[in-house]
Order: C-alpha cells, then structure tokens, then sequence
C-alpha cells in the first residue's frame, strides 16, 4: 500500500511544478506565485493525510471519533488557510487553484499510472507461467 501512497505523493509534487511552471510562463508572476502556494498546501494537505491515514491504520477503528475530530479539524484549518492566504495575503486565487489542484490531479494520475503498472506486471507474470506450462 505504501507504494502506491509514495508513487501518488511524486505525482502530486510533480504536476504541482509543472503547473507552476506553466503558470508562471502563461500567467506571469503573480499567478505563477499563486500557483506556487496553491501545490504548496495540496502537498501539505496529502501530506497529513497520509500521516493520519497511518496512525489510522496503525491503531485501527477503535478511536474512530478522535479520526473524525481530527479530519474535521483539518478539514477547517485548510479552509481557513486558503481564506487567509487569498484575501488576507492576496495571493491570485487563479493560480492559487491551478496549483491546488494537483492534489485531485496527482491522486488520480498516480493511481491509474499504478494501476497500469500492477495489471501489466500481472499479465507478464500470467504469461511467463503460461509460456513454462507449455514446454
């Protein structure tokens, strides 16, 4: 499980610098900057979760309430960071969001690019087996 939490993690920060990137080339520098804040907080946001999601796994169901008390609290603190850094610091929600959403962006990529990997690595290993019934 944890490779594919890894694999997920280097796609978030990945597509979060190519969006960046990009942000910076087409929307100059205070949408690259806001692009630059917003992969900041979807790796820091992936970040605790995969902490939590360890100590969850861990521990098991049996402090479900504290979880669910801790995800809420996050939950909240992200909310009220993106407020404070969009209004309070005036960071360009445009590219605040483009770099956010590396986050969704990463997860999905990572799982399928996983997913792809694992079921070509399982039908080599079908068919290697195959090919040594055979002789």
């Amino acid at each position: 499980m944890t490779a594919i939490i890894d694999k997920i993690t280097f796609y978030i920060a990945a597509l979060g610098g190519v969006a960046t990137v990009l942000a910076f080339a087409v929307g100059g520098v205070r949408v690259g900057l806001g692009a630059f804040v917003g992969a900041g907080v979807a790796l820091a946001n992936w970040a605790f979760l995969r902490w939590l999601m360890h100590r969850m796994a861990d521990q098991g169901t049996s402090h479900r309430q504290r979880w669910m008390l801790l995800l809420t609290a996050k939950m909240i603190a992200m909310m009220m960071a993106c407020w404070v850094l969009i209004t309070g610091l005036g960071i360009n929600p445009m590219g605040f969001v483009i770099g956010l959403s590396s986050l969704v962006l990463g997860v999905v990529v990572g799982a399928l690019v996983h997913r792809t990997m694992a079921t070509d690595d399982s039908s080599l290993s079908e068919g290697s087996s195959a090919n040594s019934e055979d002789s």
